[in-house]
């Protein structure tokens, strides 16, 4: 969000404001800003909050994968040597 100028208050106003809060100066509507719905912007952060966890979640996997992976690589070994008394 951009805060502009109002040329009569001279005080900072969001760039979507309809009229100045301080003194009612109309601002125009940019048609692109309208006919849009949705800011750019808006979409940006959403994608890049979802990939943020995405991410971090498989960062927060890694340890598990290989905690399980050693545990089935040694307790197969364990099995196949007989040390369990499971094998046949």
């Amino acid at each position: 969000m951009l805060l502009i100028e109002c040329p009569e208050s001279a005080q900072d106003v969001s760039e979507h404001a309809g009229p100045c809060p301080h003194c009612g100066h109309p601002f125009q509507q940019n048609d692109a800003d309208t006919k849009a719905g949705v800011v750019l912007t808006d979409i940006d952060i959403g994608f890049n909050s979802w990939a943020l966890i995405l991410l971090k979640a498989g960062i927060a996997a890694v340890p598990v994968v290989v905690i399980a992976s050693l545990l089935y690589f040694v307790l197969t070994a364990l099995v196949a040597g007989g040390l369990l008394g499971l094998g046949g």
